[in-house]
């Protein structure tokens, strides 16, 4: 039998900043003290989220890439410095000793994350040599940003986001950003590129990466989702892939657990076990209120309410073990082999 969450590492590969800025707006100064409360009831160890990125509503609907997404991670870092004061068991994880050892510890860390290169692209026509172009890259590390994506959804300096046609490759740009996060320390995720800038990706890194958002395309065909090909090759890279409970990219028309299980499954038997992950559960109460995404709870059955969190990943690891995980399998994929990345990646103390 299964054992309890606690007895797991839970590691959200994905979360958007919209819950957060959406209270901020509505007047709310330390937004992440009132979703602090959840994450610690469902014991999440690790929540890679998203502040700032290509997209305006990464940057809580600035149209200034750098500025807004300066906005948001000074919005974010002011709350955990908050929290902190105050004693709550809270972290942003900087090297490899902030990772967790053991999954009950109460200790709820982020891995901060810029989801697209637009932020600290604007030196790329400057004329200056790439060294130099990179130093918005360098200034976000320094504060405390260790995850990025090269793109977003559309176009960018560093390559093509997946709504562009497919057959482009990453810019000599983009190729010297990957190469230099993964020089600093920053995990690098392959989501939201089109089908040739992954395969480029992949060739040009250096060490593994994660793809924290994308299904398996031959369970549901959409161009998001990773080819069996593609799954192999991230194993072949020693990554991980995060599968996302996401309507549109499991079950256009449903979205149970049992759909999400049918990505985890396919996934896990093409890939490995060693490079299978979580991406995002859902929306819980909490998110649905502020943010929307009702069409994304986490349903068990037909008809069903939504589970919150907590529920959710208790339910999640009760019907992996129905669906013949061993309990080492089980760890693996709820955060264990996100952990094994960044013990790769992230810099030393």
């Amino acid at each position: 039998m299964p054992k309890g969450v606690a007895d797991y590492f839970l590691v959200e590969g994905h979360r958007d900043n919209f819950e957060l800025t959406a209270r901020r707006r509505k007047g709310d100064n330390r937004p992440l003290a009132a979703w602090l409360p959840r994450l610690q009831r469902a014991q999440i160890n690790v929540s890679i989220i998203a502040v700032g990125g290509d997209g305006i509503h990464h940057r809580d609907g600035s149209d200034r890439p750098l500025v807004g997404s300066l906005d948001v991670l000074d919005m974010f870092l002011s709350d955990v410095e908050a929290l902190r004061a105050k004693g709550e068991p809270v972290q942003v994880i900087l090297t490899k000793d902030d990772l967790p050892t053991r999954p009950d510890d109460s200790v709820v860390r982020f891995v901060l994350e810029i989801e697209g290169g637009r932020p600290f692209q604007e030196d790329y026509s400057s004329g200056k040599r790439m060294h130099e172009k990179l130093a918005l890259l360098r200034m976000f590390f320094r504060l405390g940003i260790r995850s990025i994506h090269l793109t977003h959804n559309g176009r960018n300096e560093l390559g093509d986001g997946g709504n562009e046609a497919d057959g482009g490759h990453l810019s000599r740009f983009g190729v010297a950003v990957l190469k230099e996060a993964q020089q600093l320390g920053m995990n690098v995720s392959l989501a939201h590129l089109t089908d040739s800038c992954i395969a480029h990706a992949l060739e040009v890194a250096e060490k593994a990466v994660t793809a924290t958002h994308d299904n398996a395309r031959a369970v549901y065909p959409h161009p998001r989702n990773f080819a069996d090909e593609q799954l192999q090759a991230m194993a072949r890279n020693g990554g991980v892939v995060g599968i996302h409970f996401l309507r549109m990219m499991c079950n256009p028309e449903q979205l149970l657990l049992d759909d999400y299980l049918d990505h985890v499954v396919h996934a896990t038997d093409v890939a490995g076990h060693e490079h299978v992950g979580i991406g995002w559960l859902g929306s819980d109460a909490g998110f649905r209120e502020f943010a929307g995404s009702h069409s994304n709870s986490f349903i068990v059955e037909s008809g069903g309410e939504p589970l919150e969190m907590r529920e959710a990943y208790e339910t999640l690891i009760d019907r992996l073990a129905g669906r013949g995980f061993s309990d080492e399998e089980i760890d693996a994929f709820t955060g264990g082999n996100y952990l094994r990345v960044f013990r790769e990646v992230l810099p030393a103390a």
